[in-house]
């Protein structure tokens, strides 16, 4: 797949986990009691799922990179935003796991 479809398909895969990284800030913020253990475990996979699939588009898109020569700028960047997304994860997940423990 060309670099660009790439980045197109995981700038989708990046929307699906921000819209799930924000229902699950929401959540914690607005009823935090109320959210079932189910849901909490729905949510967790969901996002481990969407990671692999991330780790995999964003390895892709710094090899396809590094083949074609890419400015190192641009490289360090979309390494960047990679991490940026991932930190976003992390602390889903501690949010997530803060849930568990309280149900």
């Amino acid at each position: 797949m060309d670099l660009e479809k790439l980045k197109k398909k995981r700038g989708t895969a990046r929307g699906i986990v921000t819209k799930l990284i924000n229902k699950i800030a929401d959540a914690e913020r607005n009823n935090p009691n109320d959210i079932e253990s189910r849901q909490i475990r729905q949510w967790m996979l969901s996002l481990e799922e969407n990671v692999e699939a991330l780790k995999t588009l964003d390895s892709e898109i710094m090899d396809q990179m590094i083949e074609k020569d890419a400015d190192d700028r641009e490289v360090e960047k979309e390494a960047e935003e990679a991490n940026e997304v991932r930190d976003k994860i992390i602390c889903a997940k501690i949010c997530l796991q803060d849930l568990q423990s309280r149900n």
